[in-house]
Protein backbone atom coordinates (compact mmCIF):
# COMPACT_ATOMS: atom_id res chain seq x y z
CA UNK A 1 0.00 0.00 0.00
CA UNK A 2 1.31 3.38 -0.80
CA UNK A 3 2.12 6.02 1.51
CA UNK A 4 -0.25 9.28 1.58
CA UNK A 5 1.90 12.27 1.06
CA UNK A 6 0.68 15.56 2.39
CA UNK A 7 1.72 18.69 3.86
CA UNK A 8 0.55 21.48 5.57
CA UNK A 9 0.13 24.59 3.77
CA UNK A 10 0.41 28.86 4.33
CA UNK A 11 0.30 29.44 0.56
CA UNK A 12 -1.13 28.79 -2.62
CA UNK A 13 2.94 29.05 -3.87
CA UNK A 14 3.81 26.30 -1.49
CA UNK A 15 0.71 24.38 -2.46
CA UNK A 16 1.92 24.41 -6.18
CA UNK A 17 5.32 23.50 -4.82
CA UNK A 18 3.54 20.05 -3.49
CA UNK A 19 1.99 19.00 -6.57
CA UNK A 20 5.18 19.81 -8.76
CA UNK A 21 7.15 17.44 -7.07
CA UNK A 22 4.10 14.85 -6.62
CA UNK A 23 1.57 15.40 -9.37
CA UNK A 24 -2.35 15.84 -10.17
CA UNK A 25 -5.20 15.49 -8.39
CA UNK A 26 -4.10 16.97 -5.01
CA UNK A 27 -6.58 17.05 -2.46
CA UNK A 28 -6.58 20.34 -0.75
CA UNK A 29 -8.19 20.30 3.11
CA UNK A 30 -8.99 22.87 5.78
CA UNK A 31 -6.83 22.73 8.51
CA UNK A 32 -7.39 22.04 12.09
CA UNK A 33 -11.18 22.23 11.76
CA UNK A 34 -11.19 19.79 8.57
CA UNK A 35 -14.54 21.02 7.96
CA UNK A 36 -14.10 21.40 3.72
CA UNK A 37 -11.96 19.85 1.29
CA UNK A 38 -11.71 19.91 -2.70
CA UNK A 39 -9.82 17.99 -5.57
CA UNK A 40 -8.01 19.90 -7.86
CA UNK A 41 -7.09 18.95 -11.16
CA UNK A 42 -4.43 21.57 -12.78
CA UNK A 43 -2.51 24.36 -11.03
CA UNK A 44 -5.51 27.33 -11.43
CA UNK A 45 -7.74 25.28 -9.46
CA UNK A 46 -5.62 24.03 -6.88
CA UNK A 47 -4.46 28.00 -6.35
CA UNK A 48 -7.77 29.09 -6.17
CA UNK A 49 -8.23 25.77 -3.51
CA UNK A 50 -5.75 26.69 -1.06
CA UNK A 51 -6.60 30.46 -1.62
CA UNK A 52 -10.39 29.41 -0.74
CA UNK A 53 -9.33 26.95 2.02
CA UNK A 54 -6.95 29.69 3.68
CA UNK A 55 -9.62 32.45 3.99
CA UNK A 56 -11.61 29.55 5.83
CA UNK A 57 -9.05 28.14 7.90
CA UNK A 58 -9.22 29.75 11.30
CA UNK A 59 -5.17 29.26 11.76
CA UNK A 60 -4.26 30.06 8.11
CA UNK A 61 -3.05 26.69 7.29
CA UNK A 62 -4.17 24.00 4.27
CA UNK A 63 -3.32 20.50 4.48
CA UNK A 64 -2.30 19.30 0.44
CA UNK A 65 -1.95 15.95 -0.57
CA UNK A 66 -1.42 13.70 -3.63
CA UNK A 67 -5.06 12.40 -4.13
CA UNK A 68 -5.36 8.13 -4.21
CA UNK A 69 -7.21 7.50 -7.53
CA UNK A 70 -8.35 3.86 -7.77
Amino acid sequence: MPKVRAVVVRSAEAGLGFAEKHGYPILVKSAFSLQWSATAEDSGELVRLVEEGLRLSPIGEVSVEKAQVA
